[in-house]
């Protein structure tokens, strides 16, 4: 067993406090084999160089990894099903070709969002985080300039140039983004005041016409 978990023999014993949170901030990788769950404190293997290495510093935590990993399926499964509503409206009760342009948007976003996500699988290690963050940062932008996050809520902390989120980079494309919505707002607005006007004055030419017969 302590082969296989990579743990020292001796925590198989009786630990005491110590050890035990010393044990519980190990990291811990998650592997499937055979359809099977595999949970291991060391890598599956061992690298073949050193850029396929990647260490990280494990902070203070309130709960064990695996309570956490636990809760984060959870949050997969609410986030999987949050997805489903919103591309299937199952309240919506507008005509087929409706349902079907709805499912169809709905579709496009997500479907842009998968291609993301697998170029960030692509990434090397060492970039993955980066690219998050990139998307990250894009996305915060658009929920800013739509006014569905609050300036407020963004990291006050300022952190080093490529490193995690960019406030300056987040608010300079929320005003672009802002910017652009305003004016394609604008002219949408405009366009269909125009159609109901033509819409109102032929209905009016023909109630005139039709009185005057």
């Amino acid at each position: 067993m302590a082969a296989f978990f990579g743990i020292d023999r001796t925590y198989f014993d009786e630990i005491d406090e110590e050890k035990r949170n010393e044990l519980i901030q190990k990291a811990m990788y998650f592997y499937q084999k055979d359809g099977k769950e595999i949970y291991l404190y060391r890598p599956n293997k061992t690298p073949k160089s050193h850029d396929e290495t990647v260490t990280y510093f494990q902070k203070d935590r309130e709960k064990s990894l695996d309570e956490e990993y636990l809760l984060a399926k959870k949050r997969k499964q609410q986030t999987i099903q949050e997805i489903e509503e919103q591309i299937e409206d199952k309240k919506e009760t507008d005509c087929l070709l409706t349902k079907i342009s709805h499912l169809d948007r709905g579709c496009d976003v997500y479907e842009i969002t998968s291609k993301l996500f697998k170029k960030m699988k692509k990434e090397k290690a060492f970039l993955k985080i980066p690219y998050f963050c990139e998307l990250m940062n894009v996305w915060k932008a658009m929920l800013l300039a739509y006014e569905l996050l609050d300036e407020k809520s963004l990291s006050e902390e300022k952190v080093e140039e490529h490193w995690g989120e960019d406030v300056d980079f987040i608010l300079h494309l929320s005003d672009e983004i802002k910017n652009h919505w305003e004016k394609e707002k604008t002219w949408h607005e405009n366009y269909h005041k125009e159609v109901r006007k033509h819409i109102q004055e032929k209905q009016i030419k023909n109630q005139k016409e039709v009185g005057h017969f």
